[in-house]
């Protein structure tokens, strides 16, 4: 989506700002916005500045988050923001995920361009809110997990039949939270 006309103004304002250290101006803003997601990925995709030293957020595109449960599963995001597993990955599977800093990531779904959220109650879904930061670790088995950054101990988690699971209901030495980043379908 498009920025409304206001917030491209704001960004005009002050591109140098964001050149010299996105990674600091992140740091010091307190408050976690889904208008900072927005900020960063616009950025990014209008290439207003590059991303060259280790400790700024890199972007990956067009990625699978693959979940290693029951059959293996997909994890997608869908217009209406559900979120769930597949098999086969769809054209909601391909996901795009950026760094805000070291361990913290954002995820966003390419074709229904919603961001992955996780309620207070633990439940995932696609939308613009606060809730929309995720820490990232990668596990001794190789996996990665990601649990939110606003709730602490709720994993993003898929059942053994491709469903969400409920953030709190699973922990990170559990498969169901244990995630594949690929960057091709084989």
């Amino acid at each position: 989506g498009q920025f409304p006309q206001k917030n491209v103004q704001q960004v005009s304002e002050a591109p140098q700002l964001y050149r010299e250290n996105i990674h600091g101006f992140l740091l010091k803003e307190k408050r976690r916005t889904s208008f900072l997601l927005l900020l960063l990925d616009h950025l990014m995709e209008s290439g207003s500045f590059l991303f060259i030293s280790l400790g700024e957020p890199e972007v990956i595109q067009e990625q699978l988050l693959y979940c290693r449960v029951g059959i293996g599963f997909h994890l997608q995001i869908l217009p209406g923001g559900s979120v769930r597993g597949v098999h086969r990955p769809t054209q909601y599977s391909w996901l795009k995920l950026f760094s805000i800093r070291p361990g913290l990531v954002a995820i966003r779904g390419l074709r229904s361009g919603l961001f992955l959220c996780m309620s207070r109650d633990g439940w995932a879904h696609g939308a613009f809110s606060d809730d929309c930061i995720f820490k990232e670790n990668l596990e001794e088995n190789h996996y990665t997990t990601y649990s939110s950054y606003s709730h602490p101990g709720k994993y993003l988690a898929l059942s053994r039949k491709g469903e969400l699971r409920r953030g709190g209901s699973a922990n990170r030495n559990q498969a169901s939270t244990h995630f594949l980043p690929r960057r091709r379908l084989w």
